[in-house]
């Protein structure tokens, strides 16, 4: 299958102001999708962007992690419309690939958020580096996680 997302040009500066704060360490996002499914291709469209408050998220320079109580509204919330759910973190630092870390916490949280939400929908992970360049992968089936053809 061959998965998009769109994003606006307001979100993505929502973003970026929120993953980027001037202080050197991660922050995280979610956006809630909905999904256009096309032959072989699923079309995500952010809906939502919620910003994960940084005073309760543990921020370090490489990683980041936050309670689950955190996210439990919003996954709720993804779960009662049928949306996708994607969590977005910065890399500041500039690694242009996924690191060892977001494998461990991708391989761990998508799952969850796929059988919380419930539809045989694509859940993803989503990087964001120093200038706005954006790059992500999804889990959909099985646990294998494959890249998001393209973010637009």
């Amino acid at each position: 299958m061959n998965v998009t997302l769109s994003i606006s040009a307001d979100q993505h500066a929502a973003l970026a102001d929120h993953l980027f704060p001037g202080d050197g360490l991660e922050a995280a996002a979610l956006l809630l999708c909905g999904g256009a499914d096309h032959s072989e291709r699923y079309r995500l469209s952010v809906r939502e962007v919620i910003l994960l408050e940084h005073g309760k998220c543990k921020r370090l320079h490489d990683r980041i992690s936050w309670p689950t109580d955190l996210i439990v509204p919003h996954l709720n919330h993804a779960e009662e419309l049928g949306l996708s759910v994607i969590k977005v973190h910065c890399h500041p630092g500039g690694f242009a690939e996924f690191s060892e870390v977001d494998d461990e916490g991708d391989k761990e949280l998508l799952p969850i958020i796929r059988s919380w939400v419930g539809a045989a929908i694509p859940h993803a992970s989503i990087v964001m580096l120093p200038g706005g360049r954006l790059f992500g992968r999804y889990l959909q089936d099985g646990y294998e996680m494959k890249p998001i053809d393209m973010i637009s």
